[in-house]
């Protein structure tokens, strides 16, 4: 499932701190000769990153956390990734995933509800129905125990009273 990757990977880089991951991609960007993007969560953060780097005449530092889809419109280079943008990517994406699940957990339970409502509706409908059934079984009994005509006669005699 979906959730329980981003949860894996968001548990991952969470307890595997400090062991390198930022290290690894200023490395490879060290090496950059060409223009490349560069995301962190936050903007003066990549901005550090390309000056300790060396690389800030030609790395464009973006921040995650207002990165709007017009600042990329034109560019065409690769991207780097720091771990600390990868870690709210992530969570962004795990929340918006949880949200959706619950809307359909949401949806489904009111719809199973709604089948629960109507299949309750028809049991008691026919539940009626055949207590109607059972006491007109029950009549049809009581007429042929006394016989019909001992019940006629009393249904005739009950009328002239």
């Amino acid at each position: 499932m979906i959730t329980n990757k981003l949860s894996d990977l968001l548990r991952y880089y969470d307890v595997n701190r400090r062991v390198g991951h930022t290290t690894l991609m200023v490395e490879g960007i060290g090496s950059a000769e060409e223009p490349f993007l560069l995301l962190a969560h936050e903007q003066g953060y990549a901005e550090r990153i390309l000056r300790d780097t060396g690389k800030r005449s030609i790395g464009i530092p973006l921040s995650w956390a207002s990165l709007q889809g017009h600042r990329l419109q034109g560019l065409r280079a690769p991207l780097a990734i720091d771990n600390s943008a990868m870690m709210h990517i992530l969570n962004d994406c795990l929340e918006l995933v949880l949200r959706q699940e619950e809307i359909i957990n949401v949806r489904v339970a009111h719809h199973t509800r709604a089948i629960i409502d109507e299949k309750n509706e028809w049991i008691v409908r026919h539940n009626e129905l055949h207590r109607q059934l059972s006491g007109a079984v029950a009549e049809v009994n009581h007429l042929e125990n006394e016989g019909v005509f001992a019940f006629a006669k009393r249904k005739i005699a009950g009328l002239f009273k």
